[in-house]
């Protein structure tokens, strides 16, 4: 089996017209204008022949770079947001070489703010091993709950997500119980987030459902939903 490598690749466009094309494990859409060149990260199979592209472009040179993937991953999402990559972040995903070895990743406390808490989201939607998400108290309003409901349905392995201390309001709380209803997440805290008891109750029947066909543990160290609130 070929290992795996981050890589920076040269891609070249010899016709008259701009080019759009996907590069597999590249984590968007690439635009090489017309007679020019463009470089792209993309995390695959070592050697020029793990580079697949889908495009009437072609790969000039393959080389292995230094930086993780996911760290890469995570300031293309911060930029097509407009947030400042946050240093404690770029630091724990630059522990990872690729997204398929992210399994945990605990950012409680760290402060991103409403558009970083998106990038973040963004990024963690590339890591399909990902088992659980602490995000307590980092500044995530309703908007990053609307993206974990569009772009985490793809996280299979995801059972328990920690989301106290933020102020995610009605539209948050009703935004996670869709993405609930069609996950497999056993546990999910919200203390202290302003979500209402109804909604709440809702997350908590989703959640007993969930617990009773998954394979996953139920996570004992938190609460599921905190109704005093």
């Amino acid at each position: 089996m070929a290992s795996k490598m981050v890589a920076e690749v040269a891609l070249e466009n010899n016709s008259q017209q701009d080019v759009a094309c996907t590069v597999a494990g590249c984590v968007k859409e690439v635009t090489v204008r017309a007679g020019g060149t463009a470089r792209v990260y993309v995390w695959c199979d070592s050697g020029q022949d793990g580079v697949r592209v889908k495009g009437t472009v072609r790969v000039v040179r393959v080389k292995r770079a230094n930086d993780s993937m996911c760290d890469l991953i995570y300031r293309a999402n911060c930029s097509a947001v407009g947030a400042r990559a946050n240093s404690e972040v770029m630091k724990e995903l630059a522990m990872f070489e690729g997204p398929d070895e992210v399994e945990y990743l605990n950012e409680s406390g760290n402060f991103l703010g409403a558009k970083g808490a998106v990038a973040f989201v963004r990024t963690v939607a590339a890591f399909q091993n990902i088992r659980m998400v602490n995000l307590t108290q980092i500044g995530m309003d309703e908007a990053a709950c609307v993206e974990i409901l569009g772009k985490w349905q793809s996280l299979r392995h995801l059972h328990t997500i920690i989301l106290d201390k933020n102020d995610l309001y009605e539209s948050g709380g009703t935004a996670l119980l869709k993405f609930l209803k069609s996950s497999k997440v056993t546990t999910l805290s919200l203390r202290d987030t302003n979500v209402s008891r109804y909604v709440a109750e809702r997350v908590r029947t989703v959640l007993e459902k969930n617990s009773s066909s998954s394979p996953f543990p139920v996570v004992p160290d938190y609460e599921t939903i905190d109704l005093e609130a």
